[in-house]
């Protein structure tokens, strides 16, 4: 443990859907551009603090990982251009369960950071992949984009955040997204 902080593994899961390819007013040239300069903003502050590993999975209708746990930089950084837009749906249960996965047997502080503009209407249903985050003990912090979601999608991404320890955050524009994910990796380390 370095100044007090601790040793922290956090996955990032990504909605590659095709909205997330579109612009939004705050979100241009898409939310996946942005999102991906995000990312390699916060991921180089936190793979530069030498206390954290990371990793990525994307997710639309399917979910997969894309970078299991790493701490090179240029590793992570070099990942995120390729991530693009995939299929339709938005499976972020599915997502979030791809990121469980890639904490397991972590003895870090593990953390999993979904980020999504979409309605969930694909896969597991958020809440119980929540479960599944808590059982793991795996914190959990849902991302909403643009828009974000509405109705029973709201709802269902603030009970899953809450079941896990986590919160659900809303990010209107880029500066938005940047502070909310850099307020994550402080929180978490």
């Amino acid at each position: 443990m370095e100044g007090g902080r601790l040793p922290i593994d956090l996955v990032f899961a990504v909605d590659i859907s095709p909205s997330m390819g579109k612009p939004h007013e705050g979100f241009k040239p898409s939310k996946l551009s942005v999102v991906r300069d995000a990312l390699a903003y916060v991921g180089s502050r936190l793979l530069g603090s030498g206390l954290a590993r990371l990793g990525l999975v994307v997710f639309y209708r399917y979910a997969f990982p894309i970078l299991p746990l790493t701490r090179d930089k240029q590793r992570f950084l070099s990942t995120l251009p390729l991530i693009k837009v995939g299929g339709s749906g938005t499976a972020a249960g599915n997502g979030l369960i791809e990121a469980v996965k890639l904490l397991r047997g972590s003895v870090r502080e593990k953390v999993a950071v979904v980020i999504t503009d979409g309605g969930l209407n694909e896969g597991v249903n958020i809440s119980h992949a929540a479960i599944y985050a808590r059982n793991m003990g795996v914190r959990t912090y849902i991302v909403s984009l643009a828009e974000g979601p509405k109705g029973s999608a709201r709802r269902a991404i603030e009970e899953a955040a809450k079941i896990t320890g986590g919160a659900w955050l809303h990010a209107e524009d880029r500066q938005s997204l940047l502070s909310i994910l850099a307020s994550i990796a402080r929180a978490a380390g």
